[in-house]
């Protein structure tokens, strides 16, 4: 056979291998894969060469690759471009899951001897890097801003609970001691107005007895200890009368009678006060000083108490008018 027939053959050949699209599987996926990226339709292209690269075509890896940083990772969105504390996290993972597909085809392509333009890509590669470490480092930083950020704030809310603390405690303590004060202020008035209710302060000054002090007087001169030992119920008894016993005390009431006692003629009053009735002895009163006295006068005068067996709560005597 010539050369002419041979060539003829052979361009023959090719003819009819083109027209029959007899192409390798791999290739034919390659090649639709090339169109359809063409086209724009970067995913299905994707899916076409897997295919071939599962068939073992090393362009295909690398064209996976490719796809992976020209495509997929410039889809890549942040949730929020302005936000790198929390906008880039998703966008950062999803870049270096990206990163590491394209490295992987590119290394499994160089290995099945696959070399065309390869550099290219991988200086493609290295800029997709660069910008995930670029944006690495402004989230770095931000978190690192925010978390300095947050540490002062929560010192500042601590500062303000002590400062608040502190200011409750004094204000505590302060507010205790007013109200110690005022207790105190309270219990010398008290005392002081005991003072003065006192029997004892009333007769000390010639005052009359205040209603305080002559319920005193009347429950000191009635008093009887009946524990059924009669000696010291008798001592008892005399030490609380003995307390006002033939002292002076200034009082008024209500004349409820006058009389006169039955065997010394004495003018004798029954005068009703708050705490009971006295029989007061005005000794020396003229008759007709008492007739000038009228039942349900009231009446200020001034005696003192004794033993005189009466009828009414407590006797006195040596009184006169006030």
């Amino acid at each position: 056979m010539n050369m002419v027939k041979i060539l003829s053959v052979v361009l023959t050949t090719a003819i009819l291998i083109g027209a029959t699209g007899c192409d390798p599987k791999d290739v034919s996926l390659l090649n639709k894969g090339r169109k359809l990226e063409l086209l724009g339709k970067f995913s299905e292209a994707t899916e076409k060469y897997a295919e071939s690269a599962a068939l073992g075509n090393a362009e295909a890896l690398k064209k996976l690759g490719d796809l992976a940083i020209s495509y997929e990772f410039e889809s890549l969105l942040p949730e929020d471009s302005n936000d790198f504390i929390t906008g880039h996290d998703k966008w950062v993972a999803s870049a270096k899951q990206l990163i590491a597909k394209a490295q992987d085809m590119y290394a499994k392509a160089q290995a099945a001897g696959h070399t065309e333009q390869i550099e290219t890509s991988l200086e493609r590669l290295q800029k997709c890097k660069e910008k995930v470490a670029q944006v690495e480092a402004l989230v770095v930083e931000a978190k690192e801003k925010e978390r300095v950020r947050r540490e002062e704030l929560r010192k500042q809310k601590e500062e303000e609970r002590r400062r608040a603390e502190e200011e409750a405690r004094i204000r505590a303590e302060e507010e205790a001691r007013l109200r110690a004060e005022e207790e105190a202020i309270e219990a010398a008035r008290r005392a002081e107005e005991a003072r003065r209710n006192s029997p004892e302060y009333c007769m000390d000054n010639n005052l009359e007895l205040t209603e305080a002090a002559i319920a005193e007087v009347f429950r000191e001169l009635t008093f009887r200890s009946e524990t059924g030992n009669d000696i010291y119920d008798n001592e008892e008894t005399d030490r609380h009368r003995a307390r006002f016993m033939g002292k002076v005390i200034t009082l008024s009431g209500q004349i409820e009678k006058v009389q006169v006692t039955a065997f010394t003629r004495e003018v004798k009053l029954i005068i009703r006060t708050s705490s009971g009735t006295i029989s007061a002895r005005f000794d020396n009163m003229p008759h007709h000083e008492a007739a000038r006295f009228r039942v349900g006068q009231y009446i200020r005068f001034r005696g003192k108490p004794s033993n005189r067996i009466v009828l009414s709560t407590i006797a006195m005597d040596y009184c006169t008018v006030l």
